[in-house]
């Protein structure tokens, strides 16, 4: 990631398909988006970006350059962390900055490294990630109470790494 200063509210979620952003980030991003972040989801597949639009999130494709601008927070797919070098590489440079929150979603390593971080929904935020589910193909699924991230330990006391609420991001 490169330039010379840390947009202060963007946020950057890099994801396999559209279904598997949606399913695993779509509440936290929508609050994101809720409180005036811009999020772009980049993705390794795009078919189907309308749902993002549901949330709000602006839709790039992996290799398009849009995640060479610094975010403020990165969320990433377990599966292209480990499957793809220049994920890998855009995660460790992240974690270098203190103020970037990098977060990683499905089964990944429960090593001691790897901290927990537990985000609340919203009753918005499961409205319109129940919406953006359906419009992925995935209809009829139920919205969990939360969304479960994995950071690494240093990253546990990020600026808003605690936050487990929709109304404590719009106070940040």
């Amino acid at each position: 990631m490169t330039g010379s200063a840390l947009a202060s509210y963007r946020l950057h979620v890099i994801a396999p398909t559209v279904a598997d952003a949606v399913q695993h980030a779509g509440g936290w991003l929508f609050d994101h988006v809720m409180a005036g972040w811009k999020v772009t989801v980049a993705l390794a597949d795009p078919v189907g970006a309308e749902a993002l639009q549901i949330l709000g999130a602006a839709v790039a494709a992996l290799d398009s350059g849009v995640l060479e601008e610094s975010p403020r927070a990165l969320a990433v797919s377990a599966e292209l962390y480990t499957g793809d070098p220049r994920v890998r590489r855009l995660v460790r440079d992240a974690a270098d900055h203190p103020d970037v929150e990098v977060l990683l979603w499905e089964a990944f390593a429960a090593a001691a490294e790897y901290g927990v971080v537990r985000y609340r929904l919203g009753a918005a935020a499961r409205a319109f990630k129940t919406e953006a589910l359906v419009a992925a193909g995935g209809g009829g699924t139920s919205v969990p109470l939360a969304e479960t991230f994995r950071t690494v330990a240093a990253q546990r006391v990020a600026p808003y790494a605690g936050l487990a609420t929709a109304d404590a991001l719009s106070q940040g």
